[in-house]
């Protein structure tokens, strides 16, 4: 399930999920947005135009990028384009 981002306090209480930082103009985001909206862990997604500042201080330096979170923890993170394949396995590895 995807949510976009409306308030920065989502992230702070994000415990399991996904944070998934893309653009508007980001064609590969669009790309990876069918892989995600099947998925039943919540996936929060934050616009790095809207939400600059929240990306640097998560240390997001492109887009896509996606950060995995567990019990309020982040767990890994998933960085550029990948296939299917590839976020599927990096979901089931962590």
């Amino acid at each position: 399930m995807i949510r976009i981002l409306k308030d920065e306090d989502e992230v702070l209480n994000l415990q399991d999920g996904i944070l998934y930082f893309y653009t508007d103009s980001c064609g590969i985001c669009n790309l990876l947005d069918t892989y995600l909206d099947d998925l039943e862990l919540m996936v929060l997604k934050i616009d790095t135009n809207i939400y600059a500042s929240l990306a640097l201080d998560l240390f997001v330096e492109r887009i896509p990028s996606l950060i995995l979170y567990k019990d309020g923890m982040e767990i890994s993170r998933l960085i550029g384009f990948h296939n299917k394949e590839d976020v599927m396995h990096f979901l089931n590895a962590n």
